[in-house]
């Protein structure tokens, strides 16, 4: 029964009260470890009719445990006194954790200050990433991390994207650790600024591989070998949008076609030219970044020396971010100049892409059950994930519902789902900066008239 109170405290005295009550008998052998457990100890032992045993536990081991030689001192002085067997832990017990555990012990942590705040809201930590690997912290725990009288919880990660957008995390790069707002800036949330520069940093452990199931899940990873997946489209994540008043052959998505670290470009490039691809927006670079790198005669670079490639940088990932919509406006101003059909891409074709493709779809009258199966169509592509797998949860939940939550201008999933989205794109754009006769325009290009 469940009232609020304890119905009894079991401690001290009320020990031997429940005790009697639950076996009715006095008993033989009793076991404890702190004070609370003297009368316990006293009522096993103490004018027993049978030979009788009481052992206490002496927390003595300062190394392989949280011990405190004071309690242990004081629970010996109690053993001699009234005859209790003692339990030294560091002296008895050959293993206290198991193999290849390591122990952080109840107060744990890691004492740093703030090195810089970056103009993107980063904070940069003084601490070398190795301190917090000799400490015991591992990626997957849930940490605090105390700067003067505030204190904040978070995961402790490699990625910004190892929490939704908006979420805190502290990321440990191979040269750095920095405290970070996924899509956001932790100075702005946390209040702090370049005058706190050397101001100290205390992080701790609050629960070990408290985060882990959902780390794993955001860092999966993927092959970059063709012979892994089903067939070229799915390995270069390309396919044609077809949805709300997108006819076929307009509108296409991809993998980028010059970003050979994932080995996709000839996969990417060949399918744009067998399917006419004729414009780029590529989300990921500038003109000038495509200039320095413009040997070669792929059909990418081949529309870049046509000027058939639009590529005004990265836009961020954002959707509210006022930098995300200028690059966005700027580069649908531009498409409006170019032909049919269009291929947007990014790095993977998944993030950026996902987000600039999604507001496209919304503003020609997609659903939006089409629009998430296109966004997770990605994942499914990369990954191989399915409904049922934890991370396909994790991305449903976080980066697509952060998408679709921006675009629509809803706080909860109910009203995610019934928003009106070609109606709430044309807003986004129109506050992005574009006129309302550019919106009446991009949507005849996307619907081919």
């Amino acid at each position: 029964m469940l009232g609020g109170d304890f119905i009894v405290k079991n401690l001290k005295m009320n020990k031997v009260t429940v005790i009697a009550q639950e076996i009715g008998v006095q008993p033989v052998l009793s076991f404890g470890n702190s004070t609370g457990d003297a009368s316990m100890a006293q009522y096993t032992t103490i004018d027993n009719p049978y030979l009788s045993l009481a052992f206490m536990l002496c927390c003595d081991d300062t190394q392989r445990e949280n011990g405190n030689e004071a309690k242990a001192d004081k629970m010996l002085s109690l053993c001699e006194q009234f005859g209790w067997v003692p339990v030294s832990m560091k002296n008895d017990w050959t293993t206290i954790y198991g193999e290849n555990v390591r122990y952080l012990g109840a107060k744990a942590e890691l004492v740093t200050t703030i090195a810089e705040v970056n103009g993107h809201g980063n904070v940069t930590l003084a601490a070398d990433p190795a301190q917090m690997d000799e400490e015991g912290f591992e990626a997957g725990d849930v940490i605090s991390v105390t700067i003067g009288d505030e204190s904040w919880q978070m995961p402790y990660g490699t990625q910004y994207s190892d929490v939704d957008p908006g979420e805190m995390v502290l990321r440990r790069k191979s040269d750095a650790l920095i405290l970070a707002v996924n899509q956001d800036s932790f100075a702005k949330a946390a209040g702090l600024s370049a005058e706190n520069t050397g101001d100290e940093a205390v992080i701790r452990v609050e629960e070990k591989a408290g985060y882990l199931e959902e780390y794993k899940a955001r860092n999966m990873s993927y092959s970059n070998d063709r012979a892994d997946y089903d067939d070229d489209a799915v390995f270069a994540n390309f396919r044609e949008i077809v949805m709300g008043q997108i006819p076929a052959g307009v509108l296409y998505r991809s993998a980028s076609g010059i970003e050979p670290g994932h080995n996709r470009p000839d996969y990417v490039n060949a399918l744009c030219e067998e399917y006419g691809i004729k414009t780029v927006l590529d989300l990921a670079r500038t003109l000038q970044d495509i200039e320095e790198h413009s040997e070669g005669d792929s059909y990418y670079l081949r529309l870049f020396r046509d000027s058939h490639v639009i590529a005004n940088g990265n836009p961020g990932f954002n959707m509210r971010e006022q930098s995300f919509m200028d690059c966005v406006a700027q580069d649908l101003r531009e498409l409006l100049t170019k032909e049919a059909p269009y291929v947007i891409q990014c790095d993977e074709g998944k993030d950026r892409t996902g987000k600039v493709c999604a507001i496209l779809e919304a503003l020609m009258g997609a659903s939006y059950e089409e629009m998430l199966e296109d966004y997770m169509l990605s994942y499914r592509n990369y990954y191989g994930l399915t409904e049922e797998d934890t991370a396909y949860r994790v991305i449903l939940e976080g980066n697509a519902a952060n998408l679709f939550q921006s675009l629509s201008g809803t706080e909860n999933a109910a009203d995610m789902e019934q928003a009106d989205y070609a109606s709430a794109a044309e807003q986004y754009l129109l506050s992005a900066g574009l006129s309302a006769e550019e919106i009446g325009q991009l949507k005849l290009c996307l619907s081919a008239q």
